[in-house]
């Protein structure tokens, strides 16, 4: 680079280190070959010995190489400054020596055999070629330098993007070995949580026995045992059920009574846009800080949000300069307390209260809150874990039976109702659309729609020169996600207005060697997520469905090609027999011609006879060959 750039600034004085720039270029080169080839050799054969000794020796090499040719090439550039290094015999080494190493590192990869030893093996042959190329051409006396010269570097840029290619792809591979090994640990979570709850409930049961032993204590001890009577009392009954709504509902109107306060509401973090929403409510009206309806975002005036960030509980005491709004706009409360509903130290949400007296709460009472935010934590951690467990086997079901159904049918249209129907149901979508991919005749046309009840899409052919999202989906043969269908430029007119599509999922339908088709899933109402899951259940569906459809179109062939050769068979039939037969009756009709004009009617009659009867023995045989 520095030889370069003296060149283009018309430098004519150099030091002697600029020396260096060619021949270290050519050993960095080799180098970084010489790592790649012995990085693959470990990867590929796990033999670390054989790929670090590759390694060493290469280096090692490379190292020699530098020395020799560099000392060489420092005084040749300064007898002929206009001498270039890749033209003599040091650079041929170079590229020799590189084309070495890799025909090394070829044979040994080649004894495994293999699709990732094979393209390895292609991408270091390029560098073979090349070391040839070279040797060829210093041979030669440069008389081919310039077609020399592109072959080799177009070489050389090739055998790069082919090496990272493979890289890519085994990432690829590892990462959804770790996505298993990541759901293994998530049932191992599972276990763990219903052993915490067991250990929960036995604790609650043995407090409650303390508790009764302790009725006749102090004042003060027993104001503490009745806070934990009500904390005991939220435990029992979010331990007890399931149900989310339940819990927090119970829970809510336990605590307000419990703490002396005037009004609450829990509102639960959204896992998709991380906003709190409102679950429930209960006590008087908080208008203007907690007052919408339920599913609504929490507008407390930032003490819920404040309490979640922090994963500690938030007291705000109107008029204290924090609360941001007079007591007055807040419907009389003096008195704001928030507390995070906390589970394995993530915050989940929010429970928020509101007292109309001033300063309401005291540390002892912020203690026993804490507490129940964390109870209501692990009760809501627990309900989402038996709703996603529930809904996972309704998806189990619903899976094995649509595959059930699909493997034991081969009628194409049975095939697409039962993919479109069961999958739009099982992502909560209105509407969804089968095109079969016809690749004679390079177009994708509507074959089935499902949730057009109005009015039926047009039987529309796309091109992909015309449709922007076909072409994608022929390009990736994989699934795309669309957001939203207004952000989107794939999606025209014909999807915006005509399917009325404001999110898309696009699921190609793959067979062995071309795409069968392609699955379109449409939310009708608003832009949406299409989680992780989701796509998933929808791909295992349509990978069914595929190799359903081809079963069926294989089995369509099959008896096309049935029905032809029953065909000819009958044809050959009826060309052995029928064929003779009417030569037969031709003959017999002449002989007939000749004994009627030497006016011989008996023998005439015989023959007639002769021909009637030939002509029902072939009619038999006809229908004999038909049967």
């Amino acid at each position: 680079f520095s030889l370069l750039s003296a060149q283009l600034l018309s430098i004519t004085f150099l030091p002697p280190s600029s020396h260096l720039s060619e021949p270290l270029e050519h050993a960095l080169t080799m180098a970084a070959i010489v790592v790649v080839a012995a990085a693959f050799l470990r990867f590929i054969l796990d033999e670390p010995s054989v790929s670090r000794r590759f390694m060493n020796v290469g280096l090692a090499t490379t190292v020699v190489m530098f020395l020799l040719t560099w000392w060489w090439w420092r005084q040749l550039a300064l007898a002929n400054p206009n001498a270039r290094f890749n033209q003599t015999w040091g650079g041929t080494v170079f590229f020799v020596a590189t084309g070495a190493f890799a025909a090394v590192d070829i044979a040994r990869l080649l004894r495994k055999k293999g699709w990732l030893s094979s393209v390895v093996s292609l991408a270091l042959g390029f560098f073979v070629l090349i070391g040839i190329f070279r040797l060829a051409n210093f041979a030669t006396g440069h008389l081919f330098d310039d077609i020399f010269c592109r072959v080799c570097n177009g070489l050389h840029i090739l055998a790069i993007p082919i090496l990272g290619y493979v890289y890519i792809r085994e990432q690829s591979i590892e990462k959804e070995r770790a996505e298993q090994s990541l759901a293994a640990y998530r049932e191992h979570l599972e276990e763990i949580v219903e052993e915490r709850t067991t250990e929960l409930t036995r604790a609650n049961e043995q407090l409650q026995v303390e508790i009764r032993e302790r009725e006749q204590a102090e004042m003060d001890i027993g104001r503490r045992n009745a806070e934990l009577a009500a904390q005991n009392s939220i435990a029992a009954t979010v331990s007890g059920s399931l149900d989310l709504e339940t819990i927090l509902e119970t829970a809510l109107e336990t605590v307000i009574p419990a703490l002396e306060m005037d009004a609450g509401c829990i509102c639960l973090l959204d896992p998709e846009n991380d906003a709190l929403v409102l679950q429930t409510e209960r006590g008087a009206s908080l208008a203007g800080c907690m007052g919408k309806q339920e599913g609504e975002g929490c507008r407390c005036p930032g003490i819920s949000r404040e309490a979640v960030g922090s994963v500690r509980p938030v007291v705000i005491n109107v008029g204290d300069g924090r609360g941001g709004e007079p007591a007055a706009e807040l419907n009389g409360f003096r008195t704001l307390v928030s507390t995070p509903i906390i589970s394995r130290d993530r915050a989940l949400g929010a429970l928020s209260l509101a007292s109309r007296q001033p300063e309401a709460l005291f540390p002892p009472k912020l203690d026993l809150l804490a507490a129940i935010g964390q109870q209501i934590g692990v009760a809501v951690e627990n309900a989402r874990l038996y709703q996603q467990t529930g809904r996972w086997a309704e998806e189990l079901a619903l899976l094995h039976a649509s595959s059930t159904l699909l493997t034991g049918t081969l009628d194409p249209n049975t095939i697409y109702s039962q993919v479109s129907e069961q999958t739009a149901m099982l992502l909560g979508c209105q509407a969804a659309v089968v095109m079969r991919w016809n690749e004679e005749r390079q177009d994708a046309t509507i074959v089935f729609t499902h949730g057009f009840y109005e009015e039926r899409p047009p039987d529309v052919e796309l091109r992909p020169r015309e449709s922007a999202l076909l072409a994608d989906l022929l390009a990736r043969q994989s699934t795309v996600a669309i957001k939203d269908s207004d952000d989107d430029d794939r999606l025209d007119d014909f999807w915006r207005r005509t399917l009325r599509v404001r999110a898309l999922l696009c699921i190609p339908l793959l067979g062995k060697d071309e795409p069968l088709g392609f699955l379109f899933f449409i939310d009708q109402r608003a832009p949406r997520f299409w989680r992780s899951d989701e796509v998933a259940w929808a791909e295992s569906f349509a990978n069914h469905a595929a190799l359903a459809l081809e079963k069926a179109y294989l089995y369509s062939q099959v008896e096309r090609v049935a029905t032809l050769e029953e065909r000819q068979r009958i044809a050959a039939e009826m060309h052995d027999g029928l064929a003779q037969i009417l030569s037969y009756l031709a003959l017999k009709a002449d002989y007939a011609t000749d004994l009627l004009e030497d006016g011989q009617v008996p023998a005439v009659l015989d023959q007639y006879r002769d021909i009637q009867a030939a002509i029902e023995r072939a009619t038999r045989e006809v229908r004999l060959s038909i049967t």
